[in-house]
């Protein structure tokens, strides 16, 4: 159940949560028609599919898919990885497993982004 509006809500936001709405814009939409006799066809009120992604636009959220997945994991192990294995720290084997994935998601994320780049100069 959603609070009523203007019941301690501003604008769908309600005590600093974030309420959708939509639904609620849809059903008065319908309400609205069926009140002045016009029939309400479903793609007016349902969204539209979104286009395809290019090949640039999908080669760019990959990148930027693979450094945010390995920024989480090196903030995830931030804390054992500067601990030594006497402190419940990483080993040095685990340490250099680490650094050898974030090099290995920085080289082909360089890789990624210099084809993205000459993709887009090719296209200019």
């Amino acid at each position: 159940p959603r609070p009523p509006v203007g019941a301690g809500s501003v604008g769908g936001v309600y005590m600093g949560v974030c309420v959708d709405r939509t639904s609620d814009w849809r059903a008065a939409v319908r309400a609205q028609r069926q009140r002045i006799g016009q029939s309400t066809p479903s793609d007016e009120l349902l969204r539209r599919p979104r286009p395809a992604r290019d090949a640039f636009c999908a080669g760019a959220l990959e990148a930027h898919s693979r450094i945010g997945e390995m920024v989480r994991r090196l903030r995830a192990s931030h804390a054992a990885y500067v601990l030594d294995d006497g402190l419940n720290g990483l080993t040095e084997a685990e340490r250099d497993a680490l650094d050898g994935e974030g090099e290995r998601v920085l080289g082909s994320s360089r890789e990624a982004i210099e084809r993205l780049a000459k993709s887009l100069a090719k296209s200019v």
